[in-house]
C-alpha cells in the first residue's frame, strides 16, 4: 500500500465540515467516519496522556492494504488527524473504545474517546484494564451480558 499526502489543514475548519462528504481543494474527501465524529463531539485532546491534535493531513491509499485486498474507498482522500510532541515528532491521534469491542463495546460516539497512538497501543481490552476502568460489578455484568448472548446462539444451534 502506498500513501500519497497531499496537504495540512487547521483542525476547527475540518471539523466543522463533519460529518459530511465533500470536496476539499478539489477532492472528494470523506468526512462522514466515526473517528472524524469522535473528534468533533469530544474534542481533540488525548484521553489518557492530554496531547492535543493540532492539524489534519489529507491523504489518499493508492493499490491495496497490507493483507492484498483492495483499499476500501479509491479515489476518496480521507484526513488524519496529528498531535506533536514536545520533540517536535508528529503523532496519528486515533478513537479509543471506552467500553473495548471484545468486552461488547459498540462503535458509537458515545462509547469513544480521542486518543494518541501511542496510549491507545498500550491501552489493551484485558480483564485487569476493564477491572480498574469499571469495577467489579460492571464488568460482572458485561461478562453475564455476554454470556447470555453465547448460551442464547449456542440454543440456536442446538434447535437447528
Amino acid at each position: 500500500m502506498s500513501i500519497i499526502v497531499k496537504q495540512a489543514y487547521k483542525v476547527e475548519p475540518i471539523l466543522q465540515l463533519v460529518p459530511k462528504c465533500t470536496q476539499i481543494d478539489g477532492d472528494l474527501v470523506r468526512l462522514n467516519s466515526a473517528r472524524l465524529l469522535t473528534f468533533k463531539v469530544k474534542g481533540v485532546r488525548c484521553a489518557c496522556c492530554g496531547v492535543e491534535g493540532a492539524y489534519f493531513l489529507k491523504s489518499i491509499d493508492r493499490g491495496v492494504t497490507a493483507d492484498g485486498k483492495p483499499i476500501p474507498h479509491p479515489g476518496i482522500w480521507y484526513l488524519n488527524l496529528f498531535a506533536v510532541n514536545s520533540n517536535g515528532d508528529r503523532i496519528l491521534m486515533t478513537m479509543d473504545h471506552i467500553l473495548p469491542k471484545s468486552l461488547g463495546g459498540e462503535t458509537h460516539v458515545k462509547n469513544l474517546q480521542p486518543m494518541c497512538s501511542p496510549c491507545n497501543n498500550t491501552k489493551a481490552a484485558t480483564l485487569g484494564f476493564a477491572i480498574r476502568m469499571w469495577g467489579w460489578k460492571v464488568y460482572a455484568r458485561i461478562v453475564l451480558k455476554r454470556l447470555r448472548r453465547w448460551l442464547r446462539d449456542l440454543e440456536h444451534k442446538l434447535e437447528d
